[in-house]
């Protein structure tokens, strides 16, 4: 198969999409720890005709990349007095993005979520911290620029497979025509 012959190429182009995802991930304002591309699973399946290469990527990644309509953020803004995953992610957040104790970044969530039920994630104030200009489509916006890069690589690496096929089969040729002569 293709991709066993390719692996350490594959490899070498999964680094290289790793290094520009993170880039444009980070360009965007969303860099903390670098998890999500960390966390990112690449996964390729190999058919007879095809080669796929699938993004699998932590859901909050997702959100990233999508953004949520503020009709689709999990908080009413009424205490019930439970819990919410969604509070407490935002809690985490304020205190790994801002050093804040627990109660102080309980207060930020809210504020936070206040925020996303108005203006949907991403908020209109989060655009500070982009470099780009952009806070969603961070995955697509860097397959988009890499494009070139990424075909011409395939490519590079489909030719050098066939190159070697081509070289082995004339080598059992003519060592089959060295046996009939």
């Amino acid at each position: 198969m293709v991709l066993e012959q390719a692996q350490p190429d594959i490899e070498k182009l999964e680094q290289v999409l790793r290094q520009e995802l993170l880039r444009e991930w980070t360009a965007q304002g969303h860099n903390m720890s670098g998890k999500a591309i960390e966390e990112m699973d690449i996964v390729l399946k190999e058919t007879a005709a095809t080669i796929a290469m699938d993004f699998l990527i932590p859901m909050y990644a997702y959100y990233q990349e999508t953004g949520v309509p503020a009709s689709s953020i999990p908080f009413s803004g009424i205490g019930g007095g439970g819990r919410s995953l969604y509070i407490e992610g935002l809690r985490k957040y304020a205190q790994a993005r801002m050093g804040l104790s627990s109660p102080e970044a309980l207060s930020v969530a809210f504020a936070i979520a206040y925020t996303h039920k108005k203006d949907g994630m991403p908020s209109s104030g989060s655009y500070r911290f982009s470099q780009t200009g952009k806070r969603t489509e961070w995955f697509t916006e860097a397959m988009s620029k890499n494009e070139s890069m990424i075909r011409d690589y395939i490519s590079k690496m489909l030719s050098g497979i066939i190159q070697v096929k081509f070289i082995n089969l004339v080598r059992v040729y003519q060592e089959k025509f060295k046996e009939m002569n």
